[in-house]
């Protein structure tokens, strides 16, 4: 465990990462931004909001690279499961005065419906973990040279919370189509204003094709558009493996 600092937070904010074996860590370490246009489209959308208390979830938070800095000026609820980035993720929040009276961290992953898996993660990238419910999934990363890193719980995100939520991000190597069933019932409501999702090849095209069908518009650069057609954003997905699409809802 490493106590540091984010680079170019002008409070010179605490957070504890890996000390080494974790790339997030790293990029910190090194004194760079982890995901600067991520973090820089989700403040532009949380000023934005309407709302006098926009609420900011961060869904796969890891080490808090995204929802600690988010924190530090809205509210946030992040979801994390894996032990060791639980205990830096906490260490993180006590070092800042302040950031418990907005940040609340949920202990566990999310899903489509209520249940327990493993997690795994590379020994190089420890803090980046790979929820796996099936054997084969299982055996497969095992075969990458992926380690256990415990047993997640999981919950549906539309069973935890009921209110508004201004920008949901979701960050979770692949499980992303099981997060996003479990979100429907506030996505039906449209309840959910942003939303910004990893999206693995892996994950089945038409996860995308219902997030347009629910009313969001869809954006490979950001939360202002340019938009792209749901075919457009299917092609990018298959041709570049992992891709972050922005969605915003239709008024």
């Amino acid at each position: 465990m490493n106590r540091t600092t984010f680079p170019n937070s002008g409070e010179k904010q605490p957070i504890f990462v890996y000390t080494n074996g974790d790339g997030v860590s790293s990029w910190i370490l090194n004194g760079q931004e982890h995901e600067p246009h991520e973090l820089n489209e989700i403040f532009g959308a949380m000023s934005r909001s309407k709302s006098r208390s926009p609420l900011y979830v961060d869904v796969g938070a890891n080490v808090g690279s995204l929802c600690l800095r988010v924190a530090a000026k809205y509210r946030v609820v992040a979801f994390e499961g894996m032990g060791a980035n639980l205990l830096l993720l906490r260490n993180s929040i006590c070092a800042f005065p302040g950031l418990s009276d907005r940040l609340q961290l949920f202990p566990f992953g999310l899903s489509d419906a209520e249940s327990k898996c493993p997690i795994y993660s590379q020994p190089t990238n420890m803090g980046d973990g790979i929820v796996a419910c099936s054997q084969a999934e299982q055996a497969k990363l095992l075969s990458e040279g992926c380690q256990q890193r415990g047993e997640l719980r999981l919950k549906r995100l539309d069973a935890v919370l009921n209110e508004p939520i201004e920008v949901l991000k979701i960050d979770v190597e692949g499980f992303e189509a099981f997060v996003l069933s479990g979100t429907k019932g506030l996505l039906r409501k449209r309840a959910v204003r942003h939303l910004m999702v990893e999206f693995w090849e892996r994950t089945s095209p038409q996860a995308v094709a219902e997030l347009a069908e629910l009313g969001f518009q869809l954006s490979l650069k950001g939360f202002s558009g340019p938009w792209s057609t749901v075919e457009e954003v299917q092609k990018k997905i298959a041709a570049d493996k992992i891709v972050n699409v922005y969605c915003k809802l239709s008024k």
